[in-house]
């Protein structure tokens, strides 16, 4: 079997929307009020936004994506331009991203006191860098530095390199599915955190601690015990990584991973980031992509912005990741 890159890109950019999407609705509740409310969060609902919308965490996502593909490459200016010129403030971003987008909109830099924050929104966004060097040590230094444009915090910076490298090590997995596989990663991407933060290098070490669960509801009850899932990069995206790493679906990830509570929608974009570029798009339930948001940089956009990474990703590559075994 082969690594397929388009199934993979496209697998991580629709993996984001619907991680994003599936969250939306429980932000910001804990797990006990998640389950009085919606009692398993399995299917997309209504919340602050319409069913099926997506939050910052997505456009940010696509901003970044649109800027590879756009410059073959990554750019940090050309990351930042396109963040702000996507930013929609309706969409549930930090208040603290506000005025930086304003400044990069009007041509000043972003970096200020404000940007020194240890959130998890650095990490949400950074997949497609984790897709186009997915066989590159540059994946660590390009997500530390678009990390910076609104995350300085050594936690935040680590939090997106942990994002990052996981990503590009379930790229290069592709479709082989290997347990082994999955204990690798723990270690490569603990150690690449570890350069920037002790704090993350920890917590992501405790996933070790984690074992698999008779059923999806009681693995998010392991999780959440073991991680806050409020929104720090510490305690969101290890929590995420482990949804992923516990799980044998991508449907499975991803609900596990939003049913734990907290910032829901920004550790299901993160897991199914993971999930749909180690399973690919085509292992996504069309139940959970036909009613995503369609407008503007909506589901469709995002496929094609997949699909364009994916090339750009097989051409960088020189088809090296395209191989007929590992």
């Amino acid at each position: 079997m082969s690594i397929d890159l388009i199934d993979a890109a496209q697998g991580a950019m629709l993996g984001t929307l619907v991680g994003d999407a599936l969250g939306m609705p429980a932000e910001g509740l804990s797990r006990e009020t998640l389950k009085e409310r919606f009692g398993r969060l399995d299917s997309l609902r209504e919340g602050s936004l319409p069913s099926g919308e997506f939050t910052d965490d997505t456009e940010m996502t696509v901003g970044l994506c649109e800027a590879l593909v756009d410059r073959g490459e990554f750019d940090l200016q050309a990351v930042a331009r396109s963040m702000a010129h996507n930013f929609t403030p309706w969409r549930n971003y930090s208040p603290h991203v506000y005025g930086i987008m304003a400044r990069i909109r009007q041509g000043m830099s972003w970096e200020s006191p404000g940007t020194s924050s240890w959130g998890s929104g650095a990490a949400c966004r950074v997949a497609p860098i984790g897709v186009l060097y997915a066989d590159d040590t540059e994946v660590a230094d390009h997500a530390a530095a678009q990390a910076k444009i609104t995350h300085d915090h050594a936690n935040g910076v680590a939090g997106a390199v942990a994002q990052a490298v996981a990503v590009a090590q379930v790229t290069v997995a592709g479709l082989f599915e290997s347990t082994v596989v999955k204990e690798d990663l723990l270690e490569r991407v603990t150690r690449a955190a570890g350069d920037h933060s002790v704090a993350m290098a920890d917590a992501l070490k405790r996933i070790q601690d984690l074992r698999p669960q008779p059923s999806s509801e009681r693995l998010s009850e392991a999780i959440a015990r073991m991680y806050p899932c409020d929104g720090s990069a510490v305690g969101t995206v290890p929590a995420a990584l482990a949804a992923f790493l516990l799980s044998g679906s991508f449907e499975e990830a991803v609900i596990t991973s939003v049913n734990c509570g907290g910032d829901t929608d920004t550790q299901g974009a993160m897991t199914g980031a993971l999930a749909g570029a180690f399973y690919g798009a085509r292992a996504i339930p069309e139940r959970l992509t036909a009613s995503l948001a369609n407008e503007g940089r909506g589901r469709d956009h995002v496929v094609r912005l997949g699909e364009a990474l994916g090339a750009l990703t097989r051409k960088r590559s020189g088809n090296r990741l395209e191989l007929d075994e590992l």
